[in-house]
Order: C-alpha cells, then sequence, then structure tokens
C-alpha cells in the first residue's frame, strides 16, 4: 500500500492493521557436507553451534576410513541458512547443490536435510536412489550415533547390506 494512501486514511479515521507472518523458529539450518573422496556424508547440526563438534568430526572420519581404508583430509561445505545476505536460491536449492558436489556413495543422516536433498517421507536406515545416480542410505539423526554402540552397529549392519562399504561384510569395527 503506498505510504500517502495509508496516511490518508488514517486522517479519516480509518485505522489500517498490516498482517505480517509471524517469524518461523525452525527456520535457522546449519547442514554440514563432507566429501571424502570415496564417500560423502550430510548431517544437521544445532544452527547455534559456532564450530563442528569434534565428536561429530571422529566419528565421521571413522566411517570414512571403513568406506576407502585410508585417511584423507575432507572437503567440507556447511550451509547455515538463512544465508547472511539476500540470495536468489531456496534451501532445497543450495543443498542441492552442495550435494551434487558430493561422491557416488552418501550417507545423510537426519530427515531434515534428507528432505531437502530429496522427497523422503520416512527416516531410518534404507537404501535409495537420488541424483546423478548416487548410492545414497538415509539413516537417524547423527547424535543418535554418538555414544550409543547398538546404533553404531545397526548403522554398520545397514551399510554393509546396502553394499556402501568395500569389502568383507563380516567385518565390524
Amino acid at each position: 500500500m503506498k505510504l500517502q494512501t495509508f496516511h490518508y486514511l488514517k486522517k479519516i479515521g480509518i485505522d489500517l492493521w498490516i498482517s505480517r507472518p509471524p517469524p518461523r523458529s525452525d527456520s535457522a539450518f546449519y547442514f554440514l557436507f563432507l566429501n571424502y573422496h570415496s564417500v560423502g556424508f550430510c548431517c544437521s547440526l544445532d544452527p547455534k553451534v559456532e564450530r563442528i563438534p569434534p565428536a561429530i568430526l571422529r566419528f565421521l572420519d571413522d566411517l570414512a576410513f571403513a568406506f576407502s581404508i585410508r585417511k584423507q583430509l575432507p572437503h567440507i561445505g556447511e550451509l547455515h541458512w538463512p544465508l547472511p545476505r539476500n540470495s536468489d536460491y531456496s534451501l532445497q536449492e543450495a543443498v542441492r547443490l552442495l550435494f551434487n558436489a558430493l561422491p557416488e556413495k552418501v550417507l545423510v543422516f537426519g530427515g531434515r536435510v534428507a528432505n531437502c536433498v530429496s522427497d523422503v517421507d520416512d527416516v531410518g536406515v534404507k537404501a535409495s536412489v537420488g541424483n546423478d545416480a548416487k548410492q545414497v542410505l538415509v539413516a537417524e539423526d547423527i547424535l543418535c550415533y554418538l555414544g550409543n554402540p547398538q546404533a553404531k552397529e545397526d548403522l554398520w549392519v545397514a551399510l554393509n547390506n546396502a553394499g556402501l562399504i568395500n569389502g568383507d561384510s563380516s567385518t565390524k569395527s
């Protein structure tokens, strides 16, 4: 509405209430994308953390070692949403750009990031095919695996059953 029209209506005694959408509490996201060359990982972290928790990096390093049997430093991509400046990209477009840069095998932790990559109704460990013929495995939130040996074992079995880990499927770490 033009400012002049607003002032005119106010002069004649008509108050206008402008409806604004309520602020969304779930609009802040922090997505982490790690490219270990042989495998990629995506996970959603608390948007309030300022740096990647060391326990998460250690867990993902160990998983990457299981995929390639050699230590490699990952390329780390981070997406803090909303972006600090206006962007022409939507959240889904920004996530897909980072996701498409990952290698052929990708492990996605949590439904929040999985929903941005593709339409995932059910979060649980399952094999699916994503963009560019990637092998994608969707798992529970990454925090479910830290300090939980049974969850780690279940993840290992699911990775072997999906054929994502090279080598003997009876080997556990």
